[in-house]
């Protein structure tokens, strides 16, 4: 079995213009007090994370409401290597595969719609957003979660199972995630 971590360091990871830059923080050390505890201060956006529907939509599903078996399964990764068009679509409906990462893609709205239509469970960029308002309300509309921010450079394009799965945090709208892929027994 190959175990391949697709997640970003999140303290180094790039961070969206706008959003607050992730801190860590020793609030006690064991010189101090015998244990170390640490803050993390961050936008649930940095690093590699799951966008929920609440990022888009008031009264939206939040991070904790997302169906687990959305980020656990098979996962399909493809290159796409500039805008997402009709041969990555066709590849990616003949597969059946209802968990998929773009690599080196360009998300449009067109290109969201027509992924919005495949019912996917779970779509995943290298990027650090999808792409904009409307890519995002057309996939999470349809109830793909997004997962953003992911690191291919050790993923072959191919199929996987995907284990990314979300905290558990009540009315948040995203949530960072520990992302892998497996192939093998």
């Amino acid at each position: 079995m190959k175990i391949i971590d697709i997640t970003k360091e999140m303290l180094s990871a790039e961070v969206y213009p706008g959003d607050t830059a992730p801190s860590l923080n020793r609030a006690n050390t064991v010189e101090k007090g015998g244990y170390n505890v640490s803050d993390l201060a961050c936008c649930l956006h940095n690093g590699t994370h799951i966008d929920a529907p609440l990022h888009v939509k008031t009264g939206g599903a939040g991070a904790a409401e997302i169906p687990i078996e959305k980020c656990f399964g098979k996962c399909l990764v493809i290159s796409v290597n500039g805008k997402l068009g009709l041969r990555a679509f066709s590849e990616i409906k003949r597969s059946g595969i209802k968990r998929v990462i773009l690599k080196n893609a360009e998300i449009t709205a067109v290109s969201a719609f027509m992924l919005s239509l495949l019912k996917l469970d779970l779509l995943g960029t290298e990027k650090q957003s999808a792409g904009n308002l409307s890519v995002h309300r057309s996939l999470l509309s349809a109830g793909t979660v997004i997962l953003e921010g992911v690191d291919l450079s050790a993923a072959e394009d191919g199929e996987y199972t995907l284990c990314a799965l979300p905290l558990k945090i009540a009315g948040a709208d995203g949530t960072p995630v520990r992302a892998v892929l497996i192939r093998g027994e």
